[in-house]
């Protein structure tokens, strides 16, 4: 039995535990199948979730918390982006998290997402200088989600030009929020 062949096949049935066992090597096919009909790779996928869910709710608030007002969390938890991301480290896990969530087809969610990835790119050092787009005043969506309150009227669009978020190190607290009426005529 090759032990790298077996730590690869094992950590590809606990990535996907629904996939079909498979291995050159029947003595590893065996022992897969032991692992799979055991109950144990249950439990422990189950823990791998939930510790991904912990992290990702710990490393972005403020998009896990859009995701939960807008009911689409657990889709988010489910999405092959997510379940395959595959790291241990939380921030790679996070950028990755924050990547696909940018693409949401929520507008709120994916605003908020690429505001949060902006955010921790200067939080850890970037020089870059960050702009989203806003169809809504952010700093009200952006208080209501970090206190945990419902998104009430802030979670529609507010009829504006929008709001431009400018994220920098620069900044004082690294944020300016511009409406877009006023960044035209700048």
């Amino acid at each position: 039995m090759a032990l790298g062949e077996l730590q690869r096949a094992m950590r590809d049935i606990i990535r996907q535990p629904n996939a079909a066992v498979a291995s050159g090597d029947p003595e590893i096919a065996r022992y897969l199948r032991r692992v799979v009909d055991s109950g144990r790779l249950e439990v422990l996928t189950h823990v791998i979730r939930s510790w991904r869910e912990f992290d990702l709710a710990r490393a972005c608030p403020l998009t896990t918390a859009a995701l939960r007002a807008r009911g689409l969390w657990q889709a988010a938890l489910d999405s092959s982006g997510v379940e395959s991301a595959g790291s241990a480290f939380v921030e790679r896990l996070a950028d990755r998290f924050l990547e696909i969530e940018s693409e949401n087809r929520d507008s709120l969610v994916a605003t908020v997402a690429r505001f949060e990835a902006a955010y921790l790119a200067v939080r850890r050092g970037s020089n870059e200088r960050f702009v989203v787009s806003w169809d809504r005043e952010p700093t009200t969506v952006l208080g209501q989600l970090a206190a945990g309150d419902p998104l009430g009227e802030a979670g529609g669009a507010d009829g504006s030009d929008g709001y431009l978020t400018i994220v920098a190190r620069e900044l004082p607290g690294y944020v300016e929020v511009i409406p877009q009426a006023t960044a035209t005529t700048r």
